[in-house]
């Protein structure tokens, strides 16, 4: 299938296999290295909802980067978007994911530019009614940055550990650029109308 071509020549650290309509299978982790890149820069969206061709322009726009987090809700627009093999792909799926069958994580946790990074929707967390649950969980899994979505607003906390981005909704206009270097963790909200 195209789909399956699609996927093929890509390079990714946490990558999917295709294995019927609509379902994937979480497979293996890889680490892919990172010689020379004194900074490492994150594309982190959440929240697509069916916009695979949104998706796709803001990657070709926003590139270089070295790693797509994507915070669920819209789990096969990854599969469906025409993306280039520049980059690794992590991701989990959110509530609006979940009775569309797929076998995906709920959350992952990951190091990234050295630093521990927890993935989540966050609903599973209550992020409508506050933030204790989440930064609670992140701080017990020893996470230095925690991106969630499922609010569909724009969010960044850096003033505490762990850091908390929610990049907002892809779908409403929202993303996020987050940028490790050394010890700094700089989140860059952006929008587009």
């Amino acid at each position: 299938s195209n789909l399956l071509k699609n996927m093929k020549n890509r390079i990714f650290l946490r990558f999917f296999l295709y294995i019927k309509p609509r379902r994937f299978l979480f497979l293996a982790e890889k680490r892919l290295p990172r010689k020379g890149i004194p900074m490492t820069r994150i594309l982190a969206v959440s929240d697509t909802h069916n916009a695979p061709a949104l998706l796709a322009s803001i990657v070709r726009q926003e590139l270089p980067f070295d790693e797509l987090v994507f915070c669920g809700d819209g789990f096969s627009d990854i599969a469906r978007a025409e993306l280039p093999a520049s980059f690794i792909i992590s991701a989990v799926v959110g509530n609006v994911d979940r009775p569309q069958g797929f076998v995906s994580p709920e959350q992952l946790v990951t190091e990234i530019g050295g630093k521990k990074v927890l993935i989540t929707h966050g609903d599973l967390f209550g992020v409508k009614h506050g933030l204790e649950r989440i930064r609670h969980h992140g701080a017990t899994r020893g996470a230095d940055l925690v991106v969630f979505g499922h609010t569909h607003e724009q969010y960044a906390e850096t003033s505490s550990r762990p850091i908390l981005v929610n990049p907002g909704s892809l779908r409403l206009g929202h993303y996020c650029i987050i940028e490790i270097e050394g010890d700094t963790v700089r989140p860059v909200m952006k929008s587009f109308a």
